[in-house]
């Protein structure tokens, strides 16, 4: 079988070129278009920065979601039975121990699940957590600080303390496989706690890892090819516009968006959740077929042509996976940031983690890998991006800016704007290396669509993010 490869663009490389002159005929520049762009993208962006600021109030972002807290907790403890992991070397729970320290200076739950996290990495118990939970006015508070205040327990009195704990409470089940397991039960664990969303998480733990190893080869055979001459972007859709032009075309981006942002404010019914899109889909016939103060767009100068789809596919798949290398290094410096900065889940996620009906899965899943990858790629990287590179004759710039705008209407508060940005960057980098807008919908769709999977196979047990 022959050897597949990517096509080599014998051409020098393309640069978007600005018209400094004057413009076209009838075409007078329309300043006032950026202003109202960019005041409207500044109020969405602002708003992420100012929900997660509020929000935040000094805590720990996995302290605000118990919830989800829980279920990391429980995952790591069937995974420390799994590994046989020391974590008297290496804490698993450290984190979760430092996120409760606020709530446990008044809050029963958090001094509880203080004292079995530091008894499962293997350290004893912080007094002050013991000494409030004897103090308390509950039988079951008492009982659970007596399990841990001495270093041996028999087993009669243990039954007797374990029998007045409330079983429904995530520490007093924990509480109640290590006392069992220091009294010789060494099955209680396993009975415990399901193991198998331990294993889905590690195998899909490995697959992000063989997904980081063949990204890294992408970005190695992308530079080495570069190098040699060979893969020459081609420049981006509606690369030569004059100024005059680009007010138009931001223009039209300021029209499709704002049909969808007054359409939702204004469509609060669940029922109608299909009007948004509907107003985007009416927006975007509108704006192909009605010259906008004298510019007239077309889908095939916006880079929408579906001929060499097998080398669009390509770059794609090939785009979407160069950017779990760069993503996976931020998710590093936002496990730091999330110390600090609240996060946020998009509602989609949230729907798809709590509802059992097919129909509601369904929908969601076509409105997250079809409907949103085409018209977010015409808005933001079909009209933006080169409106703005334009505007600044800088295709980086246009890129950087475009990219910030695409995380800035996404509702995941400011934790989110890191990685949503580069996501954004890598579709404007393949629509400016292919001219066309279609590799970018194939890596905006595929990434939903992964997310989507992966929180819908972890059930309860993860919180995604698209």
């Amino acid at each position: 079988m022959a050897e597949f490869q990517l096509p080599n663009y014998e051409r020098p490389e393309p640069k978007f070129e600005v018209t400094s002159g004057p413009p076209k005929p009838n075409l007078k520049r329309l300043p006032w278009v950026w202003v109202v762009l960019f005041g409207l993208f500044g109020m969405m962006i602002a708003s992420a920065v100012y929900e997660s600021a509020t929000s935040s109030k000094g805590k720990k972002a996995l302290a605000q979601n118990p919830a989800i807290a829980n279920k990391m907790i429980e995952m790591k403890m069937a995974l420390s039975q799994m590994s046989k992991r020391d974590t008297k070397t290496t804490p698993l729970f450290e984190d979760e121990i430092e996120n409760l320290l606020e709530d446990a200076k008044s809050k029963p739950e958090a001094q509880r699940m203080r004292i079995v996290l530091r008894v499962e990495d293997k350290q004893k118990p912080f007094d002050k957590d013991i000494t409030n939970l004897l103090a308390s006015k509950s039988e079951s508070d008492k009982a659970f600080a007596n399990l841990f205040l001495a270093t041996k327990i028999d087993k009669k009195s243990a039954e007797v303390f374990l029998n007045q704990l409330d079983k429904k409470d995530l520490a007093s089940k924990i509480a109640d496989v290590q006392i069992r397991e220091k009294l010789g039960d060494t099955t209680v664990r396993g009975k415990t706690f399901d193991s198998t969303p331990a294993i889905v998480f590690s195998l899909i733990t490995m697959m992000g890892f063989l997904a980081w190893m063949i990204g890294c080869g992408v970005w190695i055979y992308y530079n080495s090819a570069r190098r040699n001459g060979k893969l020459l972007p081609r420049g981006g859709p509606l690369s030569s516009l004059t100024l005059a032009e680009a007010d138009r075309v931001a223009l039209a981006a300021v029209y499709l968006f704002l049909s969808y942002l007054v359409s939702s404010l204004l469509i609060s019914k669940q029922s109608f959740w299909f009007v948004p899109y509907l107003a985007i889909a009416i927006t975007l016939i509108v704006l192909m077929k009605v010259p906008i103060l004298g510019l007239q767009l077309s889908a095939k100068k916006m880079g929408i042509e579906f001929s060499r789809m097998g080398e669009k596919l390509a770059w794609g798949i090939g785009g979407l996976f160069a950017n779990v290398p760069v993503l996976a290094f931020e998710l590093v410096i936002l496990s730091i940031l999330s110390r600090f900065v609240a996060g946020g889940s998009h509602p989609a996620s949230e729907q798809l983690l709590n509802s059992n009906d097919t129909a509601t899965i369904a929908k969601i899943l076509v409105l997250g890998c079809v409907v949103a990858p085409i018209w977010e790629e015409f808005l933001f990287r079909g009209l933006l991006f080169p409106a703005i590179t334009t505007l600044t004759r800088s295709p980086l710039i246009g890129a950087i800016l475009s990219s910030l705008m695409f995380a800035g209407i996404h509702p995941q508060g400011f934790i989110g704007i890191l990685p949503l940005t580069t996501i954004a960057m890598m579709c404007c980098g393949l629509t400016y290396q292919t001219k066309s807008l279609v590799p970018g919908m194939i890596l905006h769709a595929v990434n939903n669509f992964s997310i989507m999977v992966i929180t819908i196979v972890m059930g309860n047990y993860l919180d995604g993010m698209f």
